[in-house]
């Protein structure tokens, strides 16, 4: 076999290698920002909250709790069974810290083809039946309402949910689609169990 044959034929099965190298991370593509990076600040904004204490209106929970920790949950469109488990494992945290040292905010993006009483009764009986005690569930109008504009939440249907844990107004962690397995619930804990970590003492 001639020098020019063999080379042929190795360099035949590494183009093809190197297509379908090149395909894979064509297909793969950037990864999936949503809402601010960390050590944004935290901005005012208006939902419906449906539960809590302010069930019924439209109070700025980083207006009026911005000071305390937290962690707020914007669902675009994520199965309820998965935000159940988020959001039951956020309400178990709040109970452990206290109201005092931690809050927990569900914002779902509700469709405009929903009306707006049908969507609130559904809401009210995820909280029911997630027995949801200190995690206050709200909404906004999707897809135009100011709260996801300000945030600059992504609207792409690859994007379910955008968690953003905060301290003092600072956004310290941007979780972008946790979902309900326990490695999700884990990056939660820990993201959140920062957020009370104690300085260490100078020597």
């Amino acid at each position: 076999m001639s020098t020019l044959g063999f080379l042929m034929q190795i360099s035949f099965p590494l183009t093809v290698c190197m297509c379908t190298v090149i395909s894979v991370v064509a297909l793969a593509g950037p990864p999936l920002n949503s809402g601010p990076s960390k050590g944004m600040r935290m901005l005012p904004f208006g939902p419906k909250h449906v539960s809590g204490p302010d069930a019924g209106t439209h109070i700025c929970p980083v207006c009026k709790y911005g000071k305390i920790n937290g962690v707020h949950i914007w669902v675009n469109g994520e199965k309820q069974s998965t935000v159940a488990k988020l959001a039951t494992h956020l309400d178990q945290m709040i109970s452990k810290r206290g109201l005092p040292q931690l809050r927990g905010v569900i914002v779902f993006i509700k469709p405009a083809s929903i009306a707006k009483a049908k969507y609130e009764k559904n809401l009210v009986n995820f909280v029911n039946n997630n027995k949801l005690r200190f995690v206050a569930v709200t909404y906004v109008d999707g897809p135009k309402a100011e709260g996801i504009r300000y945030y600059k939440i992504n609207l792409d249907p690859k994007v379910k949910t955008t968690t953003l844990v905060f301290s003092k107004l600072n956004v310290s962690k941007n979780l972008v689609n946790l979902a309900g397995d326990t490695k999700s619930l884990k990056i939660l804990t820990d993201a959140t169990d920062s957020l009370f970590a104690q300085a260490k003492p100078s020597r």
